[in-house]
């Protein structure tokens, strides 16, 4: 029925004048036989679960304390995590007003086989849905074309993002491209 503890009650109330009955006394002994779910404290967790990704880390973000950790010094490629880094220094950069044009280089070094929203050269796009493509069809094309437009050229964006991955403290990160498609050059040493 949707309802919280309170109503209850009330509706204990009802079914007992309609039907006789206690109902809040047998919700009360039903609720007795149901497992409650398990109340995290700022210090516990769950311990009974299992990471398929090669790595991972929970962090508190209060106190920035590692809660769980599997293989964090573990050198990987960081794939699409990449556009997170991408999409920030648009948003930092950038206006979501912007109109912004596709050009042939953003194509340039693509693979056949990565993400894309399928731009086409010369269609014209606001910095906003640019985004968006990003952040939803994964678009590597995408993040090219958000380098040109906030650095000139994605090699120039490329520095952009290693000096702020340098500002956050993510010294064994390292990026090579805009997209996170792969590149022995690019990388997360943990």
């Amino acid at each position: 029925l949707g309802l919280v503890s309170g109503d209850l009650t009330v509706l204990d109330h009802l079914v007992e004048l309609h039907t006789g009955s206690n109902a809040a006394q047998e919700t009360e002994a039903a609720q007795e036989t149901v497992p409650q779910p398990v109340v995290l404290t700022e210090y516990s967790y769950p311990t009974d679960f299992t990471v398929s990704a090669k790595a991972a880390a929970l962090v508190e973000l209060n106190s920035n304390a590692i809660v769980y950790s599997y293989e964090i010094d573990k050198q990987l490629y960081p794939a699409s995590l990449t556009k997170i880094m991408t999409c920030m220094l648009a948003l930092e950069h950038g206006n979501l007003d912007d109109v912004v044009t596709v050009s042939a280089t953003a194509f340039e070094g693509m693979s056949t086989y990565g993400s894309t929203a399928g731009l086409l050269e010369g269609e014209q796009l606001s910095l906003r849905e640019l985004l968006y493509c990003i952040m939803v069809s994964s678009a590597n094309e995408g993040c090219n074309v958000i380098a040109e437009h906030i650095a000139g050229s994605a090699d120039a964006f490329v520095n952009l993002m290693n000096q702020k991955a340098a500002e956050l403290g993510m010294s064994k990160t390292h990026f090579a491209n805009t997209h996170g498609l792969h590149n022995n050059a690019q990388e997360n040493k943990g």
